[in-house]
């Protein structure tokens, strides 16, 4: 398995890697001209007071040059033509040494001359210059080579310090830039692992104002529309489901209850007691309800249709409730629910199926009987623009909680152990494809839903 390398260390080590190679030419060139500068310096020197001390006057006697090289911490020599020594104030491992290397290194007696050369196992510059006032003689002066090496190291050093610690502190900067810039890339590596895991809940605020935090902008985009997709593909398998159980509802249930309902009619046609009557009155509405139901859950389960296509025939509003309220009426007494209405004068047509209108009717009242098992009110109300009309139906029930708002109209989701999670979602889409909307709002001391659907023409 190959080892991968993290950003922040490819973009380090180059970065690295050029600091210390450009600060270190670049020391290294600075030291050599500061070492040249030194040992220029040093010849300049020793040549220049060689010549003083020929040209003094004074007489080169071997006390006289001991005390001017204790003065001057330098070696001092008088020699002949043939590079013979007359008088020195070296040692004498150091004058016997001398003659071979001036006749080796001197080039010429008759100018001053500067060279750097061995002397008795010793490293020394050497300055000659002739003698003015004793033709055929000159002046050697010795000084000690490892003197100007540490002259030069002492030129040198605060250069190469100066270069290390600049190296130093360039790559530490280099290193907190590298870091700002993959920690921002850690942070999208590490949501873009939990979304690999499934979690799409995963979201990254970067504020670092540069292309990170548009990338950051773009990522969360992505995954707004993966959660999208994912519930969008959730909810055509549920409708998928759907539409299985609606085709085994469709045959198992429909035509028993087609019979059922021409049973009951036929007995209700016959002489029979009141009490009998009543009780097959209301067989009829549960059929009439179940016939209903199922035939909202065989028109959810079928391909969606184009919306605000009119229906063959417009649905009349108050008729419509009306129906409702009458196959509802047992079931709204039974559990101490008071309707009220208001409406206005004269009919109002609104642009959907009658069939599909009072099936939204009647799940939102199931909805507001759910909601006040001890009782409750139960207002309904009814407006009208010049092109839409306005059903509100509200319930003094214990209301939803703000976190179930956003879902209620989502297929099979309930808050009820007994509830499928169908029936708002079967009204949210009948209509919208009426061309119109359904909203809700709720407190915990009651919910309205409001249904606006347009005018019929």
């Amino acid at each position: 398995m190959v080892r991968k390398t993290s950003i922040q260390t490819r973009i380090v080590v180059p970065f690295v890697v050029l600091v210390v190679v450009v600060f270190g030419l670049t020391a290294f060139a600075a030291a050599q001209v500061v070492a040249s500068t030194v040992e220029k310096q040093v010849r300049s020197r020793i040549a220049t007071l060689a010549e003083s001390i020929s040209r003094a006057g004074f007489p080169l006697s071997e006390g006289s040059l001991r005390s001017m090289g204790e003065l001057l911490d330098v070696g001092l020599a008088t020699i002949t033509a043939d590079c013979r020594v007359l008088q020195s104030n070296l040692d004498p491992a150091l004058t016997r040494a001398l003659p071979d290397v001036l006749r080796q290194s001197l080039k010429s007696t008759e100018t001053t001359t500067v060279f750097h050369s061995e002397v008795g196992g010793r490293d020394f510059y050497v300055a000659f210059t002739p003698v003015r006032r004793d033709a055929g003689q000159g002046l050697l002066l010795l000084h000690d080579a490892a003197r100007v090496r540490a002259a030069q190291w002492e030129s040198v050093w605060p250069i190469l310090a100066a270069a290390l610690a600049a190296v130093l502190l360039v790559n530490l900067a280099g290193y907190y830039i590298a870091r700002s810039i993959t920690r921002p890339l850690r942070t999208l590596a590490a949501s873009t692992a939990q979304v690999a895991s499934g979690d799409l809940s995963s979201r990254i605020s970067l504020t670092t104002g540069d292309e990170l935090e548009q990338l950051a902008d773009d990522f969360n985009r992505m995954i707004e529309s993966l959660r999208s997709s994912r519930e969008e593909l959730l909810r055509k398998e549920k409708l998928a489901t759907l539409g299985l159980v609606a085709a085994g509802i469709a045959h198992e249930i429909r035509n028993p209850l087609t019979s059922m309902k021409m049973a009951a009619q036929m007995l209700l046609s016959s002489n029979l007691r009141k009490e009998d009557s009543e009780s097959l009155k209301i067989l009829l509405d549960e059929i009439e309800r179940l016939r209903l139901t199922t035939g909202a859950l065989l028109d959810y389960a079928a391909p969606k249709t184009q919306p605000s296509r009119s229906p063959a025939q417009p649905a009349n509003i108050q008729q419509a409730f009306e129906g409702v309220l009458k196959l509802m009426y047992r079931q709204l007494t039974h559990h101490k629910i008071e309707v009220s209405k208001d409406f206005p004068e004269g009919d109002l047509n609104a642009s959907i199926d009658t069939n599909r209108l009072k099936q939204v009717i009647l799940n939102l009242i199931l909805n507001s009987i759910e909601a006040m098992p001890e009782g409750g009110r139960i207002e309904v109300r009814l407006r009208k623009s010049s092109t839409a009309i306005e059903l509100s139906i509200s319930d003094t029930g214990r209301g939803i909680p703000e976190s179930d708002i956003e879902k209620v109209f989502e297929p099979f989701y309930s808050t009820r152990s007994a509830g499928c999670g169908l029936g708002l979602a079967i009204s949210k889409r009948f209509v919208e494809e009426a061309g119109g909307s359904i909203s809700v709002s709720s407190t915990p001391q009651g919910t309205t839903f409001t249904i606006t659907l347009p005018t019929a023409t």
